[in-house]
């Protein structure tokens, strides 16, 4: 069995070798099984990939994909900012024709 992370897809792959025998007081028999296997999953951006733990029991085979621990909320204050084309028109005096200045 093999096992591998990459990115965000595990892939587990595999061979499988079976061979049974019976046999009676007239015939004699022999079933073989075997063959290769490959699986992919996509983990969830939740999962802690440093820390996936493999374990086979009784023929089954158990990933523990532990979550990252969440991170906290924190608020943002937004503040409030006046455009700056308001503030220089109303810094700004009217200015006055040159003809009404000369007289």
């Amino acid at each position: 069995m093999h096992i591998e992370v990459t990115d965000n897809t595990v892939t587990l792959s595999g061979e499988r070798r079976l061979e049974h025998e019976g046999s009676t007081e007239n015939c004699r028999r022999i079933e073989c099984e075997y063959g290769s296997f490959e699986r992919s999953f996509t983990l969830p951006r939740t999962v802690d990939k440093d820390d996936i733990a493999a374990e086979m029991r009784d023929g089954v085979l158990r990933l523990t994909l532990p979550k990252i621990a969440a991170e906290e909320k924190r608020e943002i204050p937004v503040r409030a900012v006046e455009a700056e084309t308001e503030k220089e028109g109303a810094k700004k005096p009217a200015e006055q024709p040159a003809a009404a200045a000369a007289t």
